[in-house]
């Protein structure tokens, strides 16, 4: 008997990601302590956070394995300016090693972070 995965569930498994958003991530990994809450996302969950206000796009990277959201830990910890600056100088230095020297961190989610992301369509 074969169990069908829920369409609207979350996931937290960085083996969705494509190979190169992993690499990326276990290097952020080395340099800030976080914890990840969303990898790949369905169709069906994306349509739904954008209907309920928490995403601007129907188009998400997290549809193909190429964005994760993540959250500083302790848990609780809730990452100020200051820190949330460090992440993403440490994402797109990581990014520009990984090949991807394009990448743009979208102002609207800063928890949210893609390769060689621009405007969400």
């Amino acid at each position: 008997m074969t169990i069908k995965e829920d369409p609207l569930a979350i996931c937290k498994d960085v083996e969705r990601l494509q190979p190169e958003m992993k690499i990326a991530v276990a290097q952020l990994a080395k340099v800030i302590d976080f914890r990840i809450v969303e990898t790949y996302r369905s169709q069906e969950r994306q349509d739904l956070l954008f209907a309920r206000g928490k995403s601007k796009t129907h188009n998400s990277k997290h549809k193909t394995g190429m964005a994760v959201d993540i959250y500083p830990v302790p848990i609780g910890y809730r990452a100020g300016p200051e820190e949330i600056s460090r992440i993403h100088e440490q994402w797109l230095e990581i990014a520009k090693n990984c090949g991807y020297p394009d990448t743009k961190l979208i102002g609207w989610d800063p928890l949210h972070l893609s390769l060689n992301d621009g405007v969400h369509r």
